[in-house]
């Protein structure tokens, strides 16, 4: 499952084509459900989530923050070791 929230925020003079600057603020959620979950399962989810930074983020000029979230959702209880605070 994926979400995105892009914002894009402007200061204008007089019209939209007198801008004097813009910003934006992308962020992006990407939730994947498991029945059990292991060690190899979380190192797949964080190279993904790695991955996904070439194919979602767009640097410019404007881009001033980009934010991704990855939400893993676990029908078991996990192991207390595979838990990171």
């Amino acid at each position: 499952m994926e979400y995105k929230a892009l914002i894009k925020r402007q200061k204008y003079i007089a019209s939209k084509k007198l801008t004097i600057y813009g910003f934006e603020n992308d962020e992006y959620r990407f939730m994947k459900y498991f029945n059990n979950l292991d060690e190899f399962q979380i190192g797949e989810i964080i190279n993904t989530l790695r991955a996904i930074i070439e194919d979602f983020i767009n640097l410019h000029h404007e881009n001033m923050f980009n934010l991704i979230t990855g939400i893993i959702a676990v029908d078991k209880n996990i192991k207390q070791s595979l838990i990171k605070a």
